[in-house]
C-alpha cells in the first residue's frame, strides 16, 4: 500500500484491523447481554401479570369466605395493593422501563395483539369486580361476595391463558434474538477468519517475503554469486533495506570484475615475461605472445586491435 511508507506503519495498521475485530465483537457481545436483559426483565414482567392474578384470585376467595373484621379487613387492602401492583405493571409494560432496558411492547408485534387482550379484559370485566369486592362493606355476607365474584370467577382462568400467551411470545420472540445474535458470531467469526487470512497474506507480502528474498540474496553472496539484485516495492525500512544491498551487490559485483581483469593481465604479462626469458624461436614466441595477450577477456570478446612483428633479416 504506498500510504503505508514505513515499518510502522505497516503494524500500525494490521494492529488497528484486529482492534477493530475485536472492538466488533465485544460491542456485539455487550449489545446482545444488555438487550437480553431487558428481554428477560420483560418475561418477568409478563409472568408476573399470572401470579398477581392467582393472587387477586386468592385474595378475593378469602375477603368472601371470611367474615371476621379484621382479617377480612386485612384481605381487602392486600387485595387493593395487588390491584395496583397490577396496574403498575400493565403501565410499565406499555411505557417500557428505560433504567432497566425495558422497551414498550408495541416494538414487539406479535406479543401486542396478545397484551391488548389482557388489557381489556382486566379493565372491563376483571378490574371492576376486585375493585368493588375490596370496597365490600365489612358486614356483607359470604353469598354477597360470592355472587359478586361469580363472573370473575369465570373468567380469570381464560384471562391467565391469555397471559401464558403473551409470555410464550415474548419468549419465542427472545429465542428469535438469540437465533439472530448466533448468526452475527458466525458472521463476526468469519470477519475474524478472514481477517487472520489477510493479515497473513499482508505479513507475508510485505516483510516475510521481502526478508527470505534478501536472505537467499545473502547466501548467495556468499557462495560467490556478486550481483544478484532483490525487487524493490514501496518505500518502507525493507525496500530502503533491499535498494542498499542491490547497491551493494551491484558494487561488489563491480569490483570483482576489476580485480579478476587485472588479474588476468598479470597473468598475461608473467606469460609473456617467461616466455621472453626462454630461448625459444621468433615464430613461437611470437605465438605465446599473441596466444596470451587474446586470451584477454577485452580482447577475446570485442575481437580487436593487432600486434605486427616485424622480421628484420
Amino acid at each position: 500500500m504506498p500510504v503505508l511508507k514505513s515499518l510502522t506503519a505497516k503494524y500500525a495498521f494490521v494492529s488497528l484491523i484486529i482492534i477493530l475485530l475485536i472492538s466488533a465483537f465485544v460491542f456485539a457481545s455487550f449489545n446482545f447481554t444488555h438487550h437480553m436483559r431487558g428481554e428477560a426483565a420483560k418475561i418477568n414482567q409478563a409472568g408476573q401479570l399470572r401470579y398477581r392474578s392467582f393472587k387477586m384470585a386468592g385474595y378475593a376467595q378469602e375477603i368472601a369466605e371470611n367474615i371476621v373484621k379484621p382479617r377480612r379487613r386485612a384481605m381487602k387492602t392486600e387485595l387493593g395493593r395487588e390491584i395496583q401492583g397490577y396496574d403498575r405493571l400493565i403501565e410499565e409494560l406499555v411505557n417500557g422501563v428505560p433504567e432497566r432496558n425495558i422497551k414498550p411492547i408495541r416494538h414487539y408485534r406479535e406479543a401486542m395483539p396478545l397484551f391488548d387482550n389482557v388489557v381489556q379484559e382486566w379493565k372491563r370485566d376483571l378490574r371492576p369486580v376486585l375493585l368493588k369486592t375490596a370496597g365490600l362493606p365489612q358486614a356483607v355476607s359470604e353469598r354477597r361476595a360470592r355472587e359478586l365474584l361469580m363472573d370473575f370467577d369465570e373468567k380469570i382462568s381464560g384471562h391467565v391463558l391469555m397471559i401464558d400467551g403473551l409470555v410464550t411470545s415474548l419468549q419465542t420472540h427472545a429465542e428469535v434474538e438469540f437465533a439472530r445474535f448466533d448468526r452475527a458470531r458466525i458472521m463476526i467469526l468469519g470477519a475474524f477468519i478472514l481477517g487472520a487470512i489477510f493479515i497473513v497474506w499482508y505479513f507475508r507480502r510485505n516483510i516475510i517475503g521481502p526478508v527470505r528474498m534478501l536472505t537467499q540474496a545473502s547466501l548467495r553472496m556468499k557462495q560467490g554469486d556478486f550481483g544478484g539484485v532483490v525487487p524493490v516495492q514501496g518505500h518502507d525500512e525493507l525496500a530502503i533495506l533491499g535498494s542498499a544491498f542491490n547497491d551493494m551487490s551491484q558494487g561488489l559485483a563491480a569490483l570483482f570484475i576489476e580485480k579478476t581483469r587485472r588479474l588476468r593481465e598479470l597473468d598475461v604479462l608473467n606469460i609473456i615475461s617467461r616466455a621472453s626469458s626462454e630461448s625459444l624461436p621468433l615464430d613461437v614466441l611470437a605465438g605465446r605472445i599473441l596466444d596470451a595477450v587474446l586470451s584477454l577477456e577485452s580482447l577475446a570478446l570485442e575481437k580487436k586491435g593487432a600486434i605486427f612483428i616485424n622480421d628484420m633479416d
